[in-house]
């Protein structure tokens, strides 16, 4: 089987290619029509049936749902729907900023005060290894020159 390849710069099939590429733009059109049309269609069919949503009541603001003079509290003010779920994430970030489910975490095994020493200086090691694989970096693109000028540094 042979498959015949038309070039643009062939002088024989420009009629061909012409025709091709007026039946391309009239397809293209025609679909671009269509779907005009269907979407105007639909689109007045929703605005006829369009219903107000019931109204939901009040919104509810941070401070109703902080208690006053309890730091790790929340108090829920109605029964409204999503209202619970609000004040569980109220109480969630008060957890967080006071870093106590960090420390209940850490208290939930014994660890032996010789191995927070080890972690500690784990820790520190690390740091100071990072620490200077940064500079090291930085060095090598940011190189620094010195000037001696009679006989001192500048």
């Amino acid at each position: 089987m042979q498959v015949k390849t038309i070039s643009i710069l062939d002088k024989n099939n420009k009629s061909e290619i012409k025709w091709h590429i007026f039946l391309y733009v009239i397809f293209f059109v025609y679909i671009k029509v269509i779907k005009r049309l269907t979407k105007n269609k639909f689109m007045k069919q929703r605005n006829n049936d369009f219903k107000k949503r019931p109204f939901k009541g009040k919104r509810h603001r941070r401070e109703e749902f902080y208690v006053p003079g309890c730091g790790l509290g929340v108090k829920i003010p109605d029964a409204e729907y999503g209202t619970l779920e609000k004040g569980l994430r109220y109480l969630k970030r008060q957890l967080k900023d006071a870093d106590t489910m960090m420390t209940l975490r850490e208290k939930r095994y014994y660890t032996k005060p010789s191995m927070k020493r080890r972690v500690k200086k784990e820790e520190a090691i690390r740091d100071q290894q990072y620490r200077e694989r940064i500079k090291k970096g930085y060095d090598r693109w940011h190189p620094c020159w010195t000037a001696i000028m009679d006989g001192k540094a500048s």
